[in-house]
């Protein structure tokens, strides 16, 4: 009993000591206050509107410029074909690119972003036709070869790009680039980390890693309060991270090291490079019981693509989900613009790396190594 008790007081005063250093580090650090969503548990069919609404059980929070809708019980399984490209499986924020001859319908649904115009190469834009969140646009295309890139813009300033190529007898189709079978071979072999090995991404201090862990437990419960589905709550915590973590450019600038990708220092600093993105994505989903891995690979930046035979990176990190039998893309460091440069930068977040499909994932993405990091067993 005594022994119980002496163990419950250490526990507890790890956990004290660990939110109290983050306190002070956030202070001198002059960090952005975290920001959490109010979500409800709402169909597809009624979105609520964003509300002002914060969680006010943790200290530092602010409410949110805009709350992350949910799709309710909606799995996001879509029927494909070879005359049609899906830029996402995501219900609530996916085009479809139909391609018929030389003609290219586009059709979606993209909440919580107005969509301006749609644009092909030199042809005219177009603004695309409306109906409630439905969206509509359509190209008749005179190219004979090479390619093209068929852009999404939308109010706030950012886009979807669609790169198509055209075939023998000049009709357009999307593009395919070898990262895509590559990428399918990875992903059937994922390899699992020793747990010492994973524990040093959850804090350089093995003092501090029970107390991290939970912290990552109670932001990850707060987040996802109200859904009810995995695939809302996996949606709901890349938001999360993409509209709280900043780029570090201080850090990949000079060294990155374990300490850098570590869950401790990212939380307490808010900020990191694209390893310690992929690291607090993949707790925050294993604290709900959402199998989340850690894909190593390559990437093409700069609007390009691997079939321009550009250089790809020499490192990138992302997540794969795995929901139902099915693999979910997601890269919440190539969904906001925040940077820290030795101030903090906000860009916002976006949907676009949430649930993208294989063929436009393997546009700019190669995986390498599928790694299974347990932070939680």
């Amino acid at each position: 009993m005594k022994r119980n008790l002496f163990l419950f007081i250490c526990a507890t005063a790890v956990l004290a000591a660990g939110v109290l250093i983050w306190g002070v580090l956030r202070q001198q650090e002059d960090t952005p206050e975290l920001i959490f969503p109010m979500p409800e548990a709402e169909s597809a069919e009624s979105i609520v509107e964003p509300t002002e609404n914060a969680v006010p059980t943790t200290e530092n929070t602010v409410a949110p410029e805009e709350s992350f809708a949910s799709a309710g019980e909606i799995t996001a399984t879509i029927e494909e074909n070879s005359d049609t490209l899906y830029t996402s499986h995501d219900p609530l924020h996916y085009f479809r690119v139909t391609f018929d001859g030389n003609t290219i319908t586009v059709d979606g649904v993209y909440d919580g972003d107005k969509v301006t115009k749609a644009e092909l190469d030199t042809l005219e834009s177009v603004r695309p036709e409306q109906n409630g969140e439905h969206i509509t646009a359509q190209f008749v295309t005179d190219s004979t070869a090479g390619s093209s890139k068929l852009e999404i813009y939308f109010d706030s300033g950012w886009h979807i790009p669609v790169h198509i190529v055209y075939d023998e007898n000049g009709l357009p189709q999307p593009l395919i680039t070898t990262a895509l079978e590559h990428s399918a071979r990875v992903l059937e072999n994922p390899i699992t980390i020793p747990h010492d090995s994973v524990m040093e991404y959850v804090a350089v201090s093995a003092a501090a890693r029970s107390a991290t862990l939970e912290y990552i437990r109670d932001i990850s419960e707060q987040i996802c309060k109200g859904l009810e589905s995995d695939y809302d709550k996996a949606r709901a915590l890349a938001m999360w991270v993409s509209q709280n973590i900043y780029y570090d450019y201080v850090a990949y600038e000079s060294e990155v090291t374990v300490e850098t990708l570590s869950l401790t220092r990212t939380l307490e600093l808010q900020r990191s490079v694209c390893g310690g993105y992929a690291n607090l994505y993949a707790a925050l989903c294993q604290a709900q019981g959402i199998t989340c891995h850690v894909v190593k690979g390559t990437c093409i930046q700069g609007g390009g693509t691997f079939a321009d035979g550009k250089h790809a990176t020499p490192s990138h990190e992302w997540n794969v989900v795995i929901l139902d039998g099915r693999h979910i893309w997601v890269d919440t460091l190539w969904n906001t613009d925040n940077a820290y440069d030795g101030e903090y930068y906000y860009g916002g977040q976006r949907y676009r790396y949430f649930d993208i499909s294989d063929e436009c994932m393997a546009i700019n993405h190669r995986a390498e190594r599928v790694e299974i990091r347990k932070f939680y067993e």
